[in-house]
């Protein structure tokens, strides 16, 4: 009887430590997922970049990578059914692009149109202001951040903060077209227009 107790202990301080390690790996994920902090970059990116090829239709697009590759991928995935999301357009040729596929790149998860990302944003009535510019400079101040650099990574905006630990902020992109700009940080929805 004593032995099965001692077992019966051991046991489930086994699984309380095997589901703490656990929970400490999901807060862990989260961080990266929150991307607040610098371990943003250490997200693998597995977009693809490249131009509007002029192979785009109806049902696909086409993209120029800038390794020098055209892929033409779906619009709608074949197999479900379901449509990727296209933030941006895709009216014009040689529009710069990033594109998440699924493992096979055969279909489009989200493709963002980085010519229609590139300028001038701002909120009403909060007044938040921030310009995208070429080569990945940025001028954007929010919540007493001071933001000059900003990249793409797996479809979502990454803003870097001036500060002395170069800590990124990530942000989802909802919406975007000619017009609007819909993203999505930690909770919170910024609505921006064109200036």
């Amino acid at each position: 009887m004593k032995q099965r107790h001692i077992f019966l202990s051991a046991f489930l301080l086994g699984c309380g430590l095997w589901f703490g390690s656990c929970n400490n790996k999901n807060k862990k994920e989260q961080v990266i997922q929150n991307s607040t902090t610098s371990e943003a970059y250490l997200v693998t990116d597995s977009a693809l970049y490249g131009k509007l090829g002029e192979g785009t239709g109806m049902s696909c697009i086409e993209i120029i990578t800038n390794q020098g590759d055209t892929l033409t991928l779906n619009k709608i995935n074949e197999n479900n059914g379901e449509a990727g999301i296209i933030l941006g357009g895709t009216e014009h040729y040689n529009d710069p692009l990033t594109i998440t596929t699924d493992t096979q790149k055969e279909n489009i998860l989200t493709l963002v149109n980085l010519r229609t990302l590139t300028q001038k944003w701002h909120t009403v009535p909060d007044s938040i202001t921030i310009e995208l510019k070429n080569q990945g400079k940025l001028s954007a101040q929010w919540r007493g951040r001071n933001y000059q650099r900003w990249k793409m990574c797996n479809a979502h905006l990454l803003m870097e903060n001036d500060n002395r630990d170069k800590t990124c902020d990530t942000f989802e992109i909802r919406e975007l077209n000619h017009d609007s700009l819909i993203l999505a940080h930690q909770g919170k929805i910024l609505k921006f227009f064109s200036k």
